[in-house]
C-alpha cells in the first residue's frame, strides 16, 4: 500500500480524484472518547444549544487532535491531519430539558438563555466503517501586500467525509460543529 503524508501529495500524484466520490476507511492510534468512552481515530464532542427543533449555536467540548489515516481503495494510506470537513451522524447523542438538565451551567443555559433543549453529541470516525469522502480545492482570500491593492486569491485541499453517499458530490447533511473552521 502507498502512502502519502498528506491530500496535497496524494493529489500531486493522482489528480484524477479531485472531486471524485471515493469509499475510504480510517486507520491510526486508538482513542476513546470524553464522554461515552468509545474506541475511534477521530472525535468531536460538542454540547448543542436548541430553540425548538432548530440548532441555534453550539460550543465544542472537546475533539481529538491525533493525526488518522484515510485507505483510498485499499491502495492508498494518507495521513490526515488537518484541512477536512466532516458531515457525520452523532454516534452518542443524549438531549436535555428542565426536567432532566444536570450541573448547573446546563440549568443556567436552559432558564437564563432560554434555550427549550440542550444535547451532547459524539461524532467520531471509526476503523471497519466505510465512509465516503470527495477531495476538493476551495477558494479564499489573502489580504493584499499593500494597503491599495486586491486580495490575493488563494486555494487549499480541503477533504470532506461523510457517514452516507454524497449527492452529486454534495454532502446531505450538515457540517460536525468542530468541522466549522476557517484558514
Amino acid at each position: 500500500m502507498k502512502e502519502y503524508a498528506n491530500i496535497q501529495s496524494f493529489l500531486k500524484e493522482n489528480p484524477e480524484k479531485l472531486n471524485k466520490i471515493l469509499k475510504i476507511q480510517v486507520d491510526g492510534k486508538n482513542l476513546r472518547t470524553h464522554f461515552s468512552k468509545t474506541e475511534c481515530v477521530y472525535y468531536e464532542t460538542a454540547l448543542l444549544f436548541f430553540m425548538g427543533e432548530t440548532v441555534a449555536g453550539y460550543t465544542n467540548v472537546s475533539s481529538s487532535s491525533d493525526p488518522f489515516y484515510i485507505i483510498v481503495d485499499s491502495q492508498f494510506k494518507i495521513k490526515v491531519q488537518r484541512g477536512m470537513r466532516l458531515y457525520l451522524s452523532p454516534v452518542v447523542y443524549k438531549e436535555y430539558t428542565q426536567g432532566n438538565a444536570y450541573g448547573e451551567e446546563h440549568k443556567r443555559l436552559l432558564s437564563e438563555e432560554g434555550y427549550d433543549k440542550l444535547a451532547d453529541a459524539e461524532y467520531m470516525l471509526v476503523k471497519g466503517k466505510t465512509y465516503f469522502a470527495v477531495m476538493r480545492e476551495e477558494t479564499y482570500y489573502l489580504p493584499p501586500e499593500k494597503a491599495e491593492g486586491d486580495p490575493e486569491k488563494a486555494f487549499h485541499k480541503v477533504l470532506y467525509i461523510s457517514d452516507e453517499e454524497f449527492y452529486r458530490s454534495e454532502p446531505e447533511k450538515e457540517k460536525t460543529p468542530s468541522s466549522d473552521w476557517t484558514y
